[in-house]
């Protein structure tokens, strides 16, 4: 569920979406790729398993979510040009999926989505408090090659309000530097 699709820097076809073995929280994600304009489409396989996305879990905001993943390209020319970026809402650390917090994650491909490298904490937030990050949506600047996440997240709003925040990156994700976006808390719906 939840496709997303993004195009390379020589016309290359990437999608990811959410895989649910069981029906409830999303426990994978799916990656497929094409090199025709999407006409044909090589065989999808996983790119991630043991998560814990939160369609079933929620926010305490009480309001409907899902964390289907988001995916972009590094389409300029350079040293990451090509570069595959997806994040998703991930409870807990993925592959241990414990705990009250929700997080966001990001994972990077350098070889068109043959490999990708260990999760990466987007949200700069402290860990094990209960605050809650979720819907991400990634994009890369074709300029410069800087990384943004944008996202919700509570940790200066309580339990029932959030902010949207930004997460930037100008080293291909290896870190990120967290800030708030909005200017007054609010009630999503």
């Amino acid at each position: 569920q939840g496709v997303n699709i993004t195009t390379g820097p020589n016309g290359e076809v990437y999608a990811v979406w959410a895989v649910t073995y069981g029906g409830g929280d999303e426990d994978a994600i799916g990656f497929g790729k094409s090199y025709d304009g999407g006409e044909t489409w090589e065989t999808a396989y996983t790119i991630i398993d043991n998560i814990r996305g939160i369609r079933a879990s929620g926010v305490p905001q009480n309001m409907r979510v899902n964390s289907f993943p988001v995916i972009a390209c590094d389409i300029r020319d350079g040293e990451n040009s090509g570069n595959l970026y997806a994040v998703w809402t991930n409870i807990g650390t993925p592959g241990q999926n414990t705990g009250s917090d929700r997080r966001v994650y990001m994972i990077r491909s350098t070889d068109e989505g043959a490999n990708w490298s260990d999760p990466i904490q987007v949200n700069q937030s402290e860990n094990d408090n209960g605050y809650v990050s979720y819907f991400p949506w990634i994009d890369v600047d074709p300029s410069t090659g800087v990384v943004s996440v944008i996202f919700y997240d509570n940790r200066s709003s309580g339990t029932t309000l959030t902010e949207a925040w930004c997460a930037v990156s100008s080293d291909a994700g290896d870190t990120c530097e967290d800030f708030r976006v909005s200017d007054v808390a609010f009630t999503p719906a």
